[in-house]
């Protein structure tokens, strides 16, 4: 029921719950063409969001992992930012979700 679940704002507002209840901040989410294989389909995202502590980093990717929703993520790049700055890591991911093809 939920892999066909893939109304673009519902996917928007999950990944910024996800991030609100972590205290993680999203800079940007940029759709990506959506890739069909055979039977489903796949709608990626790449995402760049900032937090103070690598852990909060770590509680994002767990709930997006975790969702019922069914999100994958494919690439992730953490990077530590200047001292001074008030958050400390950067991130930048790529996220997934696939819809079943009728």
């Amino acid at each position: 029921e939920n892999v066909n679940n893939k109304i673009l704002s519902a996917v928007l507002d999950k990944i910024g719950d996800f991030a609100k209840t972590t205290s993680v901040k999203i800079s940007k989410i940029t759709p990506q063409k959506e890739i069909v294989m055979g039977a489903y389909t796949k709608y990626p995202y790449d995402i760049t969001l900032s937090a103070g502590k690598y852990h909060q980093i770590g509680k994002f990717v767990s709930m997006l992992e975790n969702s019922p929703d069914i999100y994958m993520i494919e690439n992730l790049v953490i990077n530590s930012n200047a001292a001074g700055e008030t958050d400390s890591v950067s991130t930048t991911l790529t996220v997934f979700t696939i819809m079943i093809n009728k």
